[in-house]
């Protein structure tokens, strides 16, 4: 029973660290997190950075922010390493605050009602926030190191969770479905607090 309260606690904790992200980052201030848990948001070299484009939510976006820099007429004859060390990301497109909680609250009935794979491939079709739940989900699942998604991953690298649901067998799907609806549960909880009587 302690494993179960602890497991419990820390996708809580995840769940808070993700909120806290996207609070931040509304203020320009992503990278002023600092818990190893999660992702850092803007990494120091732009080979991890360049992973951002297979990213969802503001990870992808902050990508596309790039690509508009590399397009510019006096960066088109660096190399995109240069590129990215001058690089600052302009975050007042990044107000996700407002349609996260929503779109948070909305998952664990979605899940239930539509199936695991029909609600992330649409979460993640709309991007945004949307976009950003998905790819939470898809951090707390490997902060969490849950097994089946680790080692999928580990020989995946470039795909990521929708690809791996649609590879697994029926009984892994449901181990994953409940795993998924007990971070979303978590994250609805978490947002109820968090965003919606703090704001």
């Amino acid at each position: 029973m302690n494993q179960i309260k602890t497991l419990n606690q820390k996708r809580a904790k995840l769940c808070l660290i993700c909120v806290e992200r996207i609070k931040l980052l509304k203020e320009g201030k992503w990278k002023e997190l600092s818990d190893e848990s999660v992702k850092d948001f803007l990494p120091s070299i732009y080979d991890e950075f360049e992973k951002f484009k297979n990213f969802d939510g503001a990870k992808k976006e902050a990508y596309r922010l790039f690509e508009r820099e590399l397009k510019k007429e006096e960066n088109r004859n660096k190399k995109e390493e240069k590129v990215y060390e001058d690089f600052r990301i302009n975050f007042e497109g990044f107000n996700y605050t407002d349609d996260y909680s929503s779109h948070a609250k909305r998952l664990p009935p979605m899940i239930v009602s539509n199936g695991l794979i029909p609600t992330l491939a649409f979460y993640k079709s709309k991007g945004k926030d949307r976009g950003q739940i998905y790819q939470d989900i898809s951090e707390i699942l490997e902060a969490l190191e849950f097994k089946p998604y680790c080692e999928w991953k580990s020989k995946n690298q470039n795909k990521g969770l929708l690809e791996f649901l649609l590879d697994i067998d029926a009984n892994t799907l449901r181990l994953v479905t409940m795993e998924v609806l007990s971070i979303a549960n978590w994250l609805k909880r978490i947002v109820e607090v968090e965003l919606e009587e703090r704001e």
